[in-house]
């Protein structure tokens, strides 16, 4: 994904990608196979930054490429490039849980109606519910390029503003958003064709947007500075999800609080600001994280519905299901890149 100076400069973004998506990988578990106790449930929460993360990184990097390039052409290749490599990802992985879906279907009550909406869904919003942030992040990338190429950045972010906002008040302001009239209806809409309120025009973008303005401040960046500013940034973002759970009575997700941009910002920061000495672990916590990322599904739903009696074992109790779930998830993982190294079609996965 990063030339060999973006690799070399900024390890940093590796070992942060890694580790978030184990976090991520860690919430799927126990929001289904039992929750962590106390403080400990409430801070996997925070998972939702690493998701949030993931996008600002990708806008960093994709901007920091193009930093140098003058030509329009030579810009629109690169991004071209990214996009194209994103589908092509995301496509292969949709196969195995695209025939899981489908092989599930209840064939005896099945009508035309019902396969055209599943295929509108596939189409518009995922393949499957956990790899939904694919096809934002590649439709995300074309919006943000064609913006950023066309209309002064005034413009370009007061409408990755608006565009959060909204995001916002579909989903985590929502007892809001809702008061709102006609907003409903506007959500209902959102989800059917624009990718929800998590998807490409009211998420992925304003995200990417942060991590190209990162580019500018790149070089003046601290790491002890930025480390500090995240963690404020984290507790009052903590704050901010309780007053709201305190205020609408209920848990509606952190994934688009007030706070969330200057967190995503500062973390960026801090990670671009870690001098690391650059090797293999980066390439392989690079490779690793997409896979992780991208294949857990497999051993969070697929293997558990093929095989219930071995899984029924394994969830019995949820700190060795979590481990075994993990142990698993890696073992495949770098199962497919020792394989790739023989045989070049399995890199298409990573």
């Amino acid at each position: 994904m990063e030339n060999k100076s973006t690799k070399c400069m900024y390890l940093g973004l590796d070992v942060g990608k890694f580790l978030c998506a184990f976090l991520i990988l860690f919430y799927h578990y126990f929001s289904e196979h039992g929750s962590l106790p106390g403080l400990l449930g409430e801070a996997l929460s925070l998972y939702a930054v690493a998701v949030a993360l993931f996008m600002t990184i990708s806008g960093f990097l994709i901007y920091n490429k193009l930093e140098k390039i003058d030509s329009r052409e030579e810009r629109w290749r690169v991004v071209k490039k990214q996009i194209i490599r994103i589908y092509r990802i995301y496509l292969l992985w949709s196969i195995p849980y695209l025939l899981f879906s489908i092989l599930r279907w209840d064939w005896s009550s099945i009508s035309i109606s019902f396969i055209l909406w599943q295929i509108q869904g596939w189409i518009f919003k995922s393949t499957f519910y956990t790899i939904w942030f694919m096809p934002m992040l590649a439709i995300g990338t074309l919006l943000t390029f064609w913006l950023t190429e066309n209309f002064p950045n005034v413009v370009v972010t007061i409408l990755a503003v608006l565009c959060y906002i909204i995001g916002s008040l579909s989903l985590t302001y929502q007892f809001i958003g809702y008061q709102i009239p006609g907003f409903a209806h506007f959500v209902e809409f959102s989800n059917l064709w624009l990718g929800g309120a998590r998807g490409w025009l009211f998420y992925a973008f304003p995200l990417m947007l942060v991590g190209k303005y990162m580019v500018s401040y790149k070089d003046k960046v601290k790491a002890l500075s930025m480390a500090c500013v995240s963690g404020i940034c984290i507790l009052i973002m903590l704050l901010e999800a309780l007053l709201i759970r305190k205020i609408s009575g209920e848990h509606t997700g952190i994934d688009l609080t007030v706070m969330m941009i200057p967190t995503v910002f500062c973390i960026l920061g801090f990670l671009i600001s870690i001098h690391l000495a650059n090797g293999k672990r980066g390439k392989w916590m690079r490779s690793m994280s997409t896979l992780i990322f991208m294949s857990q599904r497999l051993f969070l739903t697929v293997l558990p519905e093929c095989f219930p009696v071995a899984f029924s074992l394994v969830f019995m109790n949820k700190y060795i299901g979590v481990v075994t779930i993990i142990v698993m998830n890696v073992l495949f993982s770098q199962f497919i890149i020792l394989i790739s190294k023989k045989n070049l079609f399995f890199q298409k996965l990573y």
